[in-house]
C-alpha cells in the first residue's frame, strides 16, 4: 500500500496522470494494514475477505476468457484464461469447504497467479497492434 501511494506522490509531483484505482488500492491496503495492527480487523476476516476476492478474480478471468476467444478471436489465450479462471474458482470452493486444504491452497494460487502472469506478458509481447 505505501509502495502505491508513493507511486502516485511520484506521478503528481512529475506532473503525469494517476489513476484512481492505484490510489484507491495504495491508501485500501495501508488501512487494511492500519486495521490489523490495531485489531479493529482480524486475520480471519482477512484471510476469508481475500478468498472471496480471489473468487471473484477467477470468475472475472474465466469470463474475460470467454470475450478473449469471442470478441478478440486469441482461442488459445483465451481458452488458457478460461482454464485458469475455472481452476482458481474451483480452488476457492475446496478451500472454503475443505479445512485440510488451506495450507495447500495459498502455493497453488500462487503457482497460478505466476502462471497467469507468464501469459499475460506473452501476449503483450506477442500482441502484433501494439508494436
Amino acid at each position: 500500500g505505501v509502495v502505491l501511494a508513493v507511486v502516485n506522490i511520484v506521478f503528481i509531483a512529475k506532473k503525469k496522470p494517476i489513476s484512481f484505482s492505484g490510489l484507491f488500492l495504495g491508501v485500501a491496503l495501508i488501512v487494511i494494514g492500519i486495521f490489523l495492527l490495531t485489531g479493529y480487523l482480524s486475520f480471519g476476516v482477512l484471510e476469508h475477505l481475500i478468498v472471496a476476492i480471489i473468487l471473484g478474480l477467477g470468475i472475472a478471468l474465466a469470463l474475460y476468457g470467454i470475450l478473449t476467444i469471442a470478441v478478440a478471436k486469441q482461442v488459445p489465450f483465451g481458452v488458457v484464461q478460461m482454464i485458469l479462471g475455472l481452476a482458481i474458482i474451483a480452488l476457492a470452493i475446496v478451500y472454503m469447504n475443505v479445512a485440510e486444504f488451506r495450507t495447500a491452497f495459498w502455493i497453488i494460487v500462487g503457482v497460478i497467479i505466476a502462471i497467469y502472469g507468464v501469459l499475460d506478458l506473452v501476449m503483450i509481447l506477442t500482441n502484433k497492434k501494439k508494436k
